[in-house]
């Protein structure tokens, strides 16, 4: 059990342990740094839990099967997640290396994104997903000629079939929810847990949930304080300070370590093959973003130059588009700009601006987060309320 996940001994004999003498509990909080492995483990308990054989690792049940391609039916997925990344980064890593492994690490990524649109979490009549069946469709029309029980295709074969695929994703990532896990959503989760399941175990991952509206916080409480009996609910969060008291009361939580420069390393090199490795996990997945060679760097340091620039315009100032996919990723290297900034002793900012900076960034997270703003209009509004602030 949990031989894939690294350098977290700690939590993965917790783990083991309560699996084995019936402790684990229903509802379950894994918190910590991002790229600390912890949808991983959640994937992992799902297959733990339903194996017809105790979930040692390396088992061929049709459970386990089903859940190395992630297409167990009694296994949810919902919440935001860096999803073109992943499928770009793991689109390269099978191209470059034609391995079984490399077939599993790109199938799973891709169904990690297939997975948010299940019937069970939508309706089927919303408009919305309706758009979105046709790229599931054209998904699974190719992404079969991968899978790891299919010889892979020729080399142009297989990148075009990737290329397709790809394409089709952000189309769907474009359609996800902005505000994180809608109440509509607990909803329909909420219903499905109370269907019979001839005897399997149903796991609900859900990711971010310290992004989750109030509506779908409280919702999610009343399924929480009585969860229907082989129902395991698994909060994925990099905040526990963010998620809600009287959630953190009927779950158990389980942090995850913050990985060290050598053992992230470490990972991208047994994993992924990489030498002269970049020095996180995270640094090597964004590198696989839409903004290639530093663009999306610049962009967030011109911008920054513009907040602080007198005579500036936001116009003039950010040259790219920043969609949803990427909004939170642009604050978060904006922040760490500021702070350098600061720090950098120039007398740009003092500490009071720099707090009443942060108070601004956190508005416009909420209100991208919980009512699906548009990036761009708030960069804007936050660009000139920086700059009134430091010129008032």
């Amino acid at each position: 059990m949990f031989e894939n996940l690294l350098f977290q001994q700690h939590l993965t004999s917790t783990l083991i342990r309560e699996v084995k003498d019936g402790t684990l509990p229903q509802s379950l909080l894994f918190y910590g740094d991002s790229f600390s492995g912890k949808l991983t483990a959640a994937l992992e308990l799902a297959r733990v839990l339903n194996c017809e054989y105790g979930g040692e690792w390396g088992c061929q049940c049709k459970s386990c099967t089903q859940n190395l391609s992630m297409q167990h039916p009694y296994v949810l997925l919902t919440g935001s997640r860096y999803f073109m990344q992943e499928i770009n980064q793991s689109g390269d890593f099978l191209v470059n290396n034609r391995t079984k492994a490399s077939q599993y690490i790109y199938i799973r990524s891709v169904r990690k994104l297939i997975k948010r649109f299940s019937e069970d979490l939508w309706d089927r009549e919303d408009n919305k997903y309706k758009k979105c069946v046709t790229s599931l469709n054209k998904i699974e029309d190719v992404l079969y000629l991968l899978e790891p029980s299919q010889e892979l295709p020729a080399d142009k074969k297989t990148q075009s079939t990737i290329k397709k695929i790809a394409t089709e994703c952000g189309k769907l990532v474009n359609e996800l929810p902005k505000g994180n896990i809608p109440i509509n959503q607990i909803r329909k989760i909420s219903n499905w847990v109370r269907l019979s399941t001839s005897g399997s175990k149903k796991i609900i991952i859900l990711e971010n949930a310290e992004l989750m509206q109030d509506s779908s916080r409280n919702s999610l409480l009343k399924v929480l304080e009585e969860p229907p009996v082989d129902t395991y609910f698994i909060l994925i969060s990099g905040n526990k300070s963010s998620i809600l008291p009287t959630i953190l009361s009927r779950v158990r939580a389980y942090p995850f370590k913050q990985r060290d420069e050598k053992e992230q390393k470490l990972i991208l090199e047994k994993i992924f093959k990489i030498q002269n490795s970049p020095k996180s996990i995270k640094e090597f997945f964004f590198s696989y973003s839409d903004y290639k060679d530093e663009t999306f760097n610049i962009a967030v340091k011109d911008y920054l130059d513009g907040c602080i620039s007198h005579n500036s315009t936001f116009s003039d100032t950010l040259n790219i588009k920043i969609d949803g996919e990427y909004f939170l990723r642009f604050l978060e290297v904006f922040t760490n700009e500021l702070m350098a900034l600061f720090r950098s002793g120039d007398q740009v900012l003092k500490l009071n601006q720099l707090e009443i900076i942060n108070q601004y960034i956190k508005d416009k997270i909420i209100k991208f987060t919980h009512f699906n703003q548009n990036p761009m209009l708030l960069l804007e509004t936050l660009f000139y309320e920086i700059k009134r602030h430091i010129y008032a």
